[in-house]
């Protein structure tokens, strides 16, 4: 259930080391099925990345964790 998807839109970081913001344009996340995939680690998408402003790197993991809920008729009519 788990996969690597792309993310091509751009996020802002802020440096760990300067405090400015970095600016990210693609990078891969890993994303699981909240309590139904143990098969992925968290920190298999781990990436380094250098501050525009600094020069210093700093890494970054992306995961994104997805929770699925089964909703009861009881629970839609709230």
């Amino acid at each position: 259930m788990s996969q690597i998807i792309n993310i091509y839109d751009s996020l802002e970081f802020i440096c760990p080391c300067c405090g400015e913001y970095s600016e990210i344009d693609y990078f891969d996340a890993s994303v699981t099925i909240e309590d139904m995939d143990m098969g992925r680690p968290s920190d298999e998408r781990v990436s380094e990345y250098t501050c525009e402003h600094c020069g210093e790197s700093f890494e970054i993991t992306p995961h994104m964790d997805i929770g699925v809920k089964h909703i009861t008729t009881l629970e839609k009519e709230k």
